[in-house]
């Protein structure tokens, strides 16, 4: 933390010589790189019904994967519980993963956005972890350049996903 603050200060320190603004500098940044933003989107399944409404979602996605998400084709398939990494179009061609098993399922988009599930060890939910990545001008109908990039209620405490395995389509 304090490497990062002095980092920070250097920075702007380097800002002023310029006659710029830190925010001003993130900004060129921002139109240089894109941005970045992570979300956890959680789905409850309450009582018995619901942790096998759960495992089902999670058999169903390993099985039959996705071929798109959000309108994006969907790239890469990593399975950390079964240690392999594989591309939907050609399922048989596996790669071997070398991390510690666990019941997460990654989906590659293409354009840069990763979205993982994971159900819960200690509550009846489903969390999904999305991390996007996207130009810095328009994002998502953002004026001002920043945020947005992934909208919406964070879907806390909501009763059904509406998630099916092999569904492509965008809920909103």
């Amino acid at each position: 933390m304090k490497k990062s603050v002095k980092k920070l200060g250097r920075e702007a320190s380097a800002c002023r010589g310029y006659r710029k603004s830190l925010l001003e500098r993130f900004d060129e940044l921002y139109e240089q790189f894109g941005y970045y933003e992570d979300r956890a989107v959680s789905r409850s399944f309450p009582g018995e019904a619901g942790a096998e409404k759960m495992r089902g979602i999670m058999a169903g996605l390993r099985e039959h994967g996705l071929a798109s998400l959000g309108g994006r084709r969907v790239e890469r398939i990593r399975d950390v519980q079964r240690s392999v990494s594989f591309d939907p179009a050609c399922p048989s061609e596996q790669a071997p993963l070398s991390l510690p098993k666990s019941d997460v399922l990654q989906f590659f988009l293409e354009g840069g956005t990763t979205v993982s599930a994971r159900p819960s060890g200690t509550e009846p939910k489903i969390k999904f972890y999305i991390n996007c990545a996207v130009p810095a001008a328009g994002l998502c109908g953002d004026e001002g350049g920043r945020g947005g990039a992934v909208r919406g209620d964070s879907g806390e405490n909501q009763p059904d996903s509406g998630i099916r395995a092999g569904d492509s389509r965008r809920k909103g």
